[in-house]
């Protein structure tokens, strides 16, 4: 029996996301316990590189992300959905 483990730390999830759209400048992977307890869901906070991207499309930001990290790091993982915006 072969079992083989990988592990991917949050940098190298951000440098794939950060990637992903012109738009972004920065990203920080975060791992959020559901609080019903189980594995770690994992959430991407993102900056972007000028306020007019203040509307930008979630759903189609999360799918892209989704995509890229499952090609290129793991496909098990899934990103979720926390909107939370701050007004300057």
């Amino acid at each position: 029996m072969l079992i083989v483990i990988v592990q991917v730390g949050s940098i190298e999830i951000e440098r794939v996301c950060n990637s992903v759209d012109d738009s972004v400048l920065e990203t920080a992977a975060i791992g959020v316990p559901p609080p019903s307890g189980g594995p770690e869901q994992l959430v991407i906070a993102v900056v972007f590189k000028s306020p007019e991207f203040s509307n930008p499309d979630l759903n189609l930001l999360k799918k892209s992300f989704n995509s890229e990290i499952q090609k290129k790091l793991n496909p098990l993982f899934k990103v979720y959905t926390k909107n939370k915006t701050q007004e300057s």
